[in-house]
């Protein structure tokens, strides 16, 4: 106990004590040799006992103290005190470690004084924050070193070094000190060391640990800093454990709404259940953080990435032999990264294709934008106070990275002309689902060919040279692309309005000339070529710095969606010092082109740009409604699908605490989207109600009759994925993601299909049939086939025929559809 420690070991004078938790207490000391401030951690004398503690301790100590990273705690000294006898296995034995002394809080306190009152930090801010932690566990793990017990108690917050972080830069401690203190590894007693509320589900079965255990950990302290609430809470700590086991959180944007649905999928991912569907380092997932987010991707996250393709975690570089032979080394190996373009990037489609051995073809040639206007709180959530006990301990001089304002992974250096690497074929997607036949669009899209002759001039400057290709495409024309421009998303959407989607617009473009003196460049979106009187939308000024443009329109106050009205793009050059109304009539100003086709192919109905309406806007099956549902069929898809997933989540959680009404309920109401209100009555007991909200209830998510009216969602989906394909105009790249996002589409059916099947048997239960144990087994495949249609699996990159599941990165992914090739005019 802390009363019964002495006041001095060796040439350390302890002064006061920091902390206390439940394997070892920390106090601040004076090193009187050198005169300077230490923290020692002193561990329980109790813990001792153990026969192989010396020999272990000796031996992490070591580990531990070779580590050098400006994020990690260093170790300066470690010893054994023995007792006057000289017996080290005497229980009055101390051993302890002599580490440097940290002045700050940690991330503990940070997180109950912001993210649990609601005073979420801005986007910038937790990236910024998790970039050196990240980093710091990436070099640990590449060193052999897994720390398993991640938890915001061992993130230390230097107040001396604020130069980067203000709240202080995070400083990583207590590395190996639950393998320390544990026997496991050499004995059969199973104990489970780490904090119940941040261990991941193998360190509760008691299976071996890699790094993917301790980004487990940091992603529960993710979800924690975005929604102000664990993943997981419970009554008791074995609660807790279990559920770690058994259960998906809810998605983290219904818990606080102004996060963007982008986010969701990386955090799901972070807390998978299997080791192998997590990502594969730190960094990548931090970086995905940042690009769902809006953020720049930190610059040496960045470079974390680009080395795991040169030199894979899976050959650490430490000479440490594991005392668990394979468990670490062979655990922590390369994967695909959990490459999410979202709302706020701007990608190209080369992320689904890019060679994964070529760091510079991998995600994206284009620059992550910064999070512009809206980098504020982040607001909503529920305050949970945090009951770990924190160690004060702090300062130092820090070395602090150079730089924030960086691009994506895999850019190309600026000015640098080397080509993009070709695509492979397109992917033929395999059993496709049967396309339904939409509604046609109203008259004025229909009649455009008649409208040529009178726009030929427009429709020319816009197209360009624009149609011939994408940036992917391996002929000569691919040195004409400059880069491109696409609509994204704010995320501020409801279900009232198809507003909020695709209403500002990204623009990235590279080997750029500066215009001459007292000139600028104006970039403007054009109206469809049908309108012959359609006005141009300024989006502002362009400045090139280095050859390259990055430029975010942050859209209107009321997030207007600028894909139903505008399909081309333009760049001019005009005065400087003016403010242009519309584009300067001097074709010889017209620098850049850019435009969605709008030619409908023979024997169709639709246009490139119709499908992608449809899609994305608004389609004229969901407008005819007896309600209309405003916005396009991507967005309820995924709407209705997350939805799907939390009802199966909570029809599994609620038969377990034998609230069987509750269940019943939710498996109402997962068929009622399923079936739709109009074909749901056969599938559950009779004179049952609709449950679920009747408005998006009356679209299906599965078509379940020949030329059903309206079509399901996913069959509905599939219909224009596919028109994408076969539409004039349509570039390789376009193709190949339509193609790969039809797969994923279709595996999604499958597992909805057997979700049905499920539902339907519970449906027709009565609440003593379903209190059955027998019944359990049909709820947890019920929620595994939820989950598995809504978020993204690991192999989607890899292997996309075998991919399944994933609404999720088919909403993000048909978003990216609607890019503009940008070139050139001519």
């Amino acid at each position: 106990m802390m009363n019964t420690t002495p006041r001095r070991l060796g040439k350390y004078e302890l002064q006061e004590p920091l902390g206390r938790g439940g394997m070892a207490e920390v106090w601040k000391a004076l090193d009187t040799q050198l005169r300077r401030t230490v923290a020692i951690k002193l561990l329980h004398a109790n813990l001792q006992a153990d026969p192989d503690f010396m020999t272990r301790f000796m031996h992490e100590a070591q580990v531990i103290a070779a580590l050098r990273h400006p994020n990690i705690v260093q170790i300066y000294d470690f010893h054994i005190a023995e007792n006057a006898q000289g017996n080290a296995n005497d229980a009055n034995t101390i051993a302890y470690m002599v580490m440097e002394y940290i002045k700050g809080q940690t991330l503990a306190t940070y997180i109950q004084n912001t993210s649990h009152r609601k005073l979420f930090p801005s986007a910038e801010t937790i990236v910024r924050l998790f970039t050196p932690i990240s980093s710091a566990l990436d070099y640990a793990h590449h060193q052999g070193t897994i720390h398993r017990d991640i938890k915001p108690a061992n993130i230390l917050l230097d107040q001396d070094n604020t130069s980067r972080n203000p709240m202080g830069e995070p400083i990583l401690s207590d590395f190996g000190l639950a393998k320390l203190l544990n026997a496991e590894s050499q004995t059969l007693t199973g104990m489970v060391f780490g904090t119940p509320l941040y261990i991941s589900p193998e360190q509760v079965q008691g299976k071996s640990v890699s790094n993917r255990s301790d980004l487990y950990a940091l992603g529960v302290i993710l979800y924690e800093v975005f929604t102000g609430e664990r993943p997981f809470q419970s009554d008791s700590l074995t609660g807790i454990m279990l559920q770690h086991i058994n259960e998906i959180p809810k998605a983290p944007y219904l818990i606080n709404p102004r996060l963007p649905q982008a986010l969701s999928p990386v955090l799901l991912k972070s807390l998978a259940k299997k080791p192998e569907d997590r990502y594969a380092s730190a960094s990548e997932m931090i970086a995905d953080v940042a690009k769902a987010l809006g953020v720049a991707v930190p610059i040496e996250l960045q470079q974390s990435i680009a080395l795991r393709h040169v030199q894979p975690a899976s050959s650490p570089t430490s000479n440490r032999p594991s005392a668990h032979g394979i468990e670490e080394a062979a655990t922590i190996r390369e994967s695909e990264p959990f490459a999410l373009n979202d709302y706020k990037t701007a990608p190209t489609p080369s992320v689904r294709i890019a060679n994964k051995g070529n760091p510079t073809s991998s995600p994206g040639n284009i620059p992550v934008p910064a999070f512009d206007a809206r980098d504020q709180q982040l607001m909503s959530a529920e305050t949970i106070a945090s009951p770990e006990p924190e160690v004060n301990t702090p300062a130092r001089e820090r070395y602090t990275p150079q730089g924030t304002q960086i691009e994506q992974r895999g850019v190309r250096e600026q000015g640098a002309d080397t080509p993009l690497p070709a695509p492979p074929p397109p992917i033929v997607p395999q059993q496709p689902i049967t396309p339904a036949q939409p509604t046609p669009p109203p008259a004025r899209k229909r009649r455009r060919g008649l409208l040529i002759a009178a726009i030929v001039i427009l429709v020319l400057l816009i197209i360009g040279s624009g149609t011939t290709v994408l940036l992917l495409s391996n002929n000569n024309a691919a040195n004409a692309s400059v880069g491109s421009a696409s609509f994204v998303s704010s995320g501020k959407v409801n279900e009232t309005t198809n507003q909020g989607a695709n209403d500002e617009f990204q623009i990235n473009l590279h080997n750029i000339s500066a215009p001459p003196s007292g000139k600028s460049y104006y970039a403007w979106l054009m109206a469809d070529s049908s309108q012959v009187e359609g006005a141009a939308l300024l989006l502002g000024k362009l400045s090139v710095n280095n050859g390259t443009i990055n430029f975010m329109y942050p859209g209107d106050a009321q997030h207007t969606n600028l894909l139903a009205t505008y399909s081309s793009f333009l760049i001019t050059e005009e005065d400087a010092n003016t403010s242009p109304v519309a584009p300067t009539p001097d074709k010889t100003q017209w620098k850049y082109a850019a435009s969605i086709p709008q030619t409908i192919p023979t024997g169709q109905k639709f246009s490139l740009l119709d499908h992608l309406r449809h899609l994305l806007t608004d389609d004229p099956d969901l407008q005819h409604l007896h309600t209309p549902l405003p916005g396009g069929l991507a967005i309820w898809t995924y709407r209705d699908t997350q939805k799907l997933a939390f009802w199966a989540n909570d029809a599994l959680n609620n038969w377990k605490t034998q609230n069987f009404a509750v269940t019943h309920k939710r498996v109402i109401e997962t068929l009622d989207y399923l079936d739709g209100s109009q074909l749901v009555a056969k599938d559950v007991p009779t004179g049952t109600p609709l449950m679920a909200d009747p408005l998006p209830s009356q679209v299906p998510l599965l078509a379940l009759q020949p030329n059903q009216q309206p079509p399901g969602y996913l069959q509905h989906d599939a219909t224009h994925l596919n028109g994408v394909v076969d539409s004039p105009g349509a570039t390789q790249a376009q193709k190949t993601l339509a193609a790969q996002i039809d797969i994923l589409l279709s595996k999604s059916q499958v597992a909805m299909i057997q979700e049905r099947k499920d539902a339907i048997q519970l449906a027709n239960m009565s609440n003593v049939q379903l209190s059955q144990s027998t019944t359990q087994p049909i709820l947890q495949d019920m929620f595994t086939q939820a989950n598995e249609a809504f978020t993204r699996t690991p192999n989607y990159l890899t292997n996309p025929s075998q991919a399944t599941g994933g609404i999720a990165v088919v909403y993000e992914d048909i978003q990216k559809l609607a890019m503009f090739n940008v070139t050139p005019y001519k």
